[in-house]
């Protein structure tokens, strides 16, 4: 069970880094899954089950706040990149 609420605080937070919420949504019908899948394997009882899924579910949303949180302080105190775009060579030799 704690394996799965590490993970899911995890992957919010790696998940808030990058994506908008709407990655939340596969990553919550993954999490479902494999927690359903490892339970049933090792029988533990349904309530079990329901009680990890509620809190890998809550964590895994809590850490895509932390996470988006963590992006929005880097954008502020970081120096953001400057992309230059090539404009070509200006010399007459490499004109022709």
């Amino acid at each position: 069970m704690f394996v799965f609420l590490i993970i899911g605080a995890i992957a919010g937070m790696l998940l808030g880094l990058r994506f908008n919420v709407f990655a939340l949504v596969p990553a919550i019908l993954l999490a479902i899954i494999a927690i359903a899948l490892s339970d049933l394997v090792n029988r533990q009882s349904v309530a079990m089950i329901v009680l990890t899924v509620f809190a890998t579910v809550v964590l895994l949303q809590i850490g895509y706040v932390v996470g988006r949180l963590l992006k929005v302080a880097a954008q502020a105190y970081l120096p953001t990149r400057t992309n230059v775009p090539y404009r070509g060579s200006k010399s007459e030799l490499t004109r022709y």
